[in-house]
């Protein structure tokens, strides 16, 4: 029987946090895309090399391009505009990863204690 069907809290929670991470997911991506766009064009060699493009797309250059961002390498750069934008993704990034984490810590919570009874 779903939880939902059982009249449990958390049965009528999880739809609405579902559309609200799937969208928050979809708000992270646009603005991630639009980082590395201007990344790239404003600095096309650091660009060239934390984003190097579909073909050469690898596990390390996703860690490079992320450890760039959180360790603030891009503060380094002449553009303030593009630093102060940069801080603002940076700030999302790190919401989204705690999000993240949240919610898996929370889901295991709750199969954890919903397996008990």
């Amino acid at each position: 029987m779903s939880l939902a069907k059982q009249g449990h809290p958390m049965g009528k929670i999880v739809p609405i946090l579902l559309i609200l991470y799937f969208a928050m997911w979809v708000f992270v991506f646009c603005i991630g895309f639009i980082y590395k766009r201007r990344l790239k064009l404003l600095y096309p060699d650091i660009g060239a090399n934390l984003h190097p493009g579909l073909m050469n797309k690898s596990i390390s250059s996703d860690f490079k391009s992320t450890r760039f961002l959180i360790r603030g390498g891009y503060r380094s750069l002449d553009n303030y505009q593009f630093m102060r934008f940069s801080d603002r993704y940076r700030a999302l990034v790190i919401t989204w990863y705690i999000v993240f984490g949240v919610s898996i810590v929370s889901l295991v919570i709750f199969f954890i204690m919903n397996g008990k009874q």
